[in-house]
């Protein structure tokens, strides 16, 4: 998977980086665009995704084995410390309705947005829409755990995929809680607060 600059999403992971939000909560969130083009690196281990599915279900459809193929090669992509060969497909769930997705995250990001901008969200969807045509996208969600902290609230990771651009726009983000003690941070686990909604209906050429 080859990233794919680009600089509204550069500046949107950056504002989604390390940023407090109410009392001592943290969000940290990533927006990137890759090429489903393969390089050799990725050709091995989707030859050893292959042979791995291979074994576990020989009824798989070849175009399942390259999806999902796609979205771990774009896991390991996006977090090269991290191998998520093991993966299971399982794991990965397409989303019907992609409007479901938006709004999802923006549920999430809602109390985000209400310390920035207004136009936080809508500007972030039109940005990704830029790059991937959401109109045109088949959505899928991770379902495993990535951030494996005590201190997590909450967690997304939604592949925005085009197979006619052949480019996935991946999202992931996560809201941590941290507490301030004789000026160090200290972790705490918490619930998280209820977050408005903000509702998108993606846009349609």
């Amino acid at each position: 998977m080859k990233f794919m600059e680009d600089e509204k999403l550069q500046l949107l992971t950056q504002n989604l980086t390390n940023q407090t939000v109410g009392i001592n909560r943290i969000v940290n969130g990533r927006i990137e665009c890759f090429s489903c083009k393969r390089g050799q690196n990725d050709k091995k281990a989707s030859y050893k995704l292959k042979e791995k599915y291979a074994e576990e279900d020989a009824n798989m459809e070849q175009q399942s084995v390259r999806l999902i193929t796609d979205l771990i090669l774009t896991l390991n992509a996006s977090f090269p410390d991290y191998d998520f060969s093991s993966v299971s497909p399982s794991q990965f769930q397409r989303i019907g309705n992609p409007n479901l997705a938006l709004s999802n995250i923006n549920n999430y990001l809602a109390e985000f947005a209400s310390y920035n901008k207004t136009t936080f969200l809508p500007n972030l969807w039109k940005a990704i829409n830029e790059v991937i045509n959401l109109a045109e996208c088949e959505v899928y969600e991770y379902k495993g755990e990535i951030v494996s902290r005590g201190n997590l609230l909450w967690e997304f990771h939604y592949f925005f995929s085009n197979k006619s651009l052949k480019r996935i726009v991946f999202f992931s983000c996560n809201q941590t809680h941290v507490s301030i003690q004789n000026g160090e941070f200290d972790t705490l686990e918490e619930e998280d607060s209820d977050i408005e909604a903000y509702d998108m209906d993606i846009v349609e050429d």
